[in-house]
C-alpha cells in the first residue's frame, strides 16, 4: 500500500508540472504495467515514478516562458543526484536535461545546464564504488563473473551488438527464470496489454484503458514538435537506455554476453516511454494530418510487426 501511495503521489506531482505536455506523463501512468508494478513492494514502482517526475519536471520548465534562471539549474543539480541514486540504466536519462538548452540564454547558462548531467553521473558513479563489492544477483551470477564480463565487454565492445540484436527478436518464453515450476518472465512482460501475470484479462476489460491512451497521445500530437538536435537527443537516449539494460542484465542476471538479455521486463522501460511520445507530433501533426504519411507511418510499423513475427519464430525454430 505504501509503494502504492508514493508512486501514485509523485506521478500525480508529475503530471501536475508538466502542464500541458501533462497527457504524455498521464497515458503512461495509466498504462496496466505502470500500475500493476505500483501494486507490488518492488524498487521498478519507485525507479518509475521519480524517472516519470524529472522528465516532466523539464518539460514544465521547457514552457516557461522567460529563459532558464540558475535556481532551476540548482533544482536539476539536486534531482540528477537522486536520479543516479535510483538504478544506474536511468543514469542516461540525466541527458534530457540539454532538451532545455533553446531556454538557456548565454554561453555560461549553456555550459551550466552540464551540471545536472554530471550530478546524475557522479552520483551513479559513487553508489557504483559503494556496492561493486555486492552481486546483483549472486544466486544466478557471481561477482566474479560479474566482473570478468565487464572486462570483456570494456576489451570487445562489438559484442554488444549481436546481443541487442537478439534481444529485440528473441521469444520471451526462452526466458529460464521460474516460479513454482512456472516461467514467470513472459507473463511478466504481458502485464503491458493484458493484466497481470497471474490472471490474464480479456479483450474488453483491457482495451477501453488501451483506447484511452491512444486517445492522448492523439492529442498531444497538436502540441508543438521539437527541433531535430532535440529529435536526436532523445532517440539517443532511448537507444542507450535499452541497449545499457540488455547489458546490465547480461552481465548481472544471465551471466552470458553471447546470447540475448533474459529477464528483461516492459517495465523496465516506463521511463522512457514519455520521450518515445515526445516524438510523434514530429512524424503526424493532428491538426494537418498529411494522409500519404499516415498511410506510410500505418504500413511502416504494421510490416515491421509482421516482419519482427517471423524473425521471432525463425529464431525459436533454430
Amino acid at each position: 500500500m505504501a509503494t502504492l501511495i508514493c508512486s501514485a503521489t509523485i506521478i500525480a506531482v508529475a503530471i501536475w508540472v508538466a502542464k500541458s505536455y501533462a497527457n504524455i506523463i498521464l497515458a503512461i501512468a495509466i498504462l496496466p504495467t505502470t500500475f500493476f508494478s505500483m501494486i507490488f513492494p518492488t524498487a521498478d514502482a519507485i525507479t518509475n515514478s521519480y524517472c516519470l517526475l524529472f522528465i516532466a519536471v523539464i518539460l514544465g520548465l521547457y514552457q516557461r516562458e522567460s529563459s532558464l534562471r540558475y535556481r532551476h539549474i540548482v533544482l536539476l543539480c539536486v534531482m540528477g543526484v537522486l536520479l543516479g541514486q535510483v538504478k544506474i540504466t536511468c543514469s542516461i536519462i540525466a541527458l534530457f536535461v540539454l532538451f532545455l538548452l533553446p531556454k538557456a540564454q548565454g554561453y555560461v547558462k549553456k555550459i551550466a545546464l552540464m551540471l545536472p548531467v554530471l550530478a546524475a553521473f557522479i552520483s551513479m558513479w559513487l553508489w557504483r564504488v559503494r556496492t561493486s563489492q555486492i552481486a546483483v544477483a549472486p544466486n544466478r551470477v557471481s561477482l566474479e563473473k560479474t566482473h570478468e564480463l565487464e572486462g570483456q565487454l570494456l576489451q570487445s565492445p562489438w559484442k554488444i551488438f549481436p546481443l541487442i540484436g537478439r534481444s529485440l527478436f528473441e521469444p520471451m518464453d526462452f526466458d529460464t527464470e521460474k516460479i513454482n515450476g512456472q516461467l514467470v518472465n513472459p507473463r511478466r512482460n504481458l502485464q503491458f496489454f493484458t493484466g497481470t501475470e497471474e490472471v490474464q484479462l480479456p479483450l474488453i476489460v483491457m482495451a477501453p484503458v488501451l483506447i484511452a491512451i491512444m486517445v492522448l497521445l492523439i492529442v498531444h500530437m497538436s502540441y508543438k514538435s521539437i527541433n531535430k538536435l532535440q529529435v536526436g537527443l532523445v532517440a539517443l537516449i532511448i537507444v542507450l537506455y535499452y541497449v545499457l539494460s540488455c547489458v546490465a542484465m547480461s552481465i548481472t542476471w544471465v551471466g552470458n554476453i553471447d546470447v540475448y538479455a533474459s529477464g528483461l521486463q516492459n517495465r523496465y522501460f516506463i521511463p522512457v516511454l514519455p520521450l518515445a511520445a515526445l516524438l510523434i507530433p514530429n512524424f503526424i501533426r493532428s491538426e494537418h494530418i498529411n494522409r500519404r504519411t499516415l498511410a506510410i507511418s500505418v504500413a511502416v510499423l504494421t510490416l515491421f510487426s509482421y516482419i519482427a513475427i517471423v524473425v521471432t519464430y525463425v529464431i525459436q525454430w533454430k
